[in-house]
């Protein structure tokens, strides 16, 4: 072996102890925390399957808001539609780490965050079925 193959697996093992370090943490060790973050991974996991399901790819201006009042308020593409997926797990990513970082300090505020995924996780699920039959899918 030569020393780059030796550095970068000194640095590959530094990274792993780096990630594993992070998960052994008393955040990942409490019950309802693992309980809510595996629900969370749930919603999340429906909402992509529903997501791939209900957006198909169209050559058609494709209804991207909608009023009850109005209707239909906006059109854009089909793949404007996966905005919605999207946001909701970088807001879930940011509230777990938000989480991560004050439940030392405040366990019910840590609590409330984390929990507070599955509850937008299924306002997401319901506003994508609703727009999958105003698509017509």
């Amino acid at each position: 072996m030569n020393r780059i193959d030796i550095y970068f697996k000194s640095q590959i093992t530094k990274f792993k102890e780096t990630i594993l370090k992070g998960f052994s943490d008393t955040y990942f060790k409490d019950n309802i925390i693992r309980y809510v973050l595996f629900f969370s991974g749930i919603v999340i996991t429906v909402v992509w399957g529903l997501s791939i399901f209900y957006f198909k790819i169209s050559n058609y201006m494709v209804p991207i808001k909608y009023n009850s009042f109005f209707g239909v308020t906006s059109l854009g593409s089909w793949y404007d539609l996966y905005r919605l997926p999207v946001f909701l797990t970088l807001i879930t990513f940011l509230n777990i780490f938000l989480s991560k970082s004050i439940y030392k300090k405040e366990k019910i505020i840590s609590y409330i965050l984390t929990s507070t995924n599955i509850f937008l996780g299924l306002i997401v699920v319901v506003l994508i079925v609703n727009f999958g039959k105003l698509l017509g899918n």
